[in-house]
């Protein structure tokens, strides 16, 4: 039996379930649940000293071909890593098995970041204030 309503594009499904003639917006009432195929990354933070680098891990099975993937991360904040901080990086790779030289480097001369001016901020905590003292 072929369904009479109109296949939902990927990125309009809002569109396609309200329509024109949604009425009240603030109500939306979807015909069934929607599904959204997610995946769930641990990540493990494998060395950092908070202020120039950190070295991220996950690890993932896929069951269907049997093989796990695994990614690993060198985050910096600046857009040149020093050679020291880059060895202390490097160094816990090594530990799970990970050959450092096969690491990539991205290229991300074309992106031009955006800077936010630093704001005071109170700690929170499951969106309660936490005092410290």
């Amino acid at each position: 039996m072929v369904s009479s309503l109109p296949l939902l594009k990927r990125w309009s499904a809002a569109e396609q379930l309200l329509g024109d003639t949604a009425g009240d917006q603030s109500h939306w009432h979807l015909p069934e649940p929607v599904q959204v195929m997610h995946r769930k990354y641990p990540f493990y933070v494998l060395a950092t000293n908070y202020n120039y680098y950190a070295t991220v891990y996950t690890c993932e099975y896929s069951p269907l071909i049997d093989k796990h993937f695994i990614y690993v991360w060198i985050l910096s904040r600046n857009e040149l890593l020093n050679d020291v901080s880059k060895e202390l990086a490097v160094r816990s790779l090594s530990r799970i098995g990970v050959d450092a030289n096969k690491l990539v480097k991205d290229d991300w001369s074309k992106c031009s970041p955006k800077y936010y001016k630093d704001r005071q901020a109170e700690p929170m905590t499951f969106r309660y204030p936490v005092i410290i003292r």
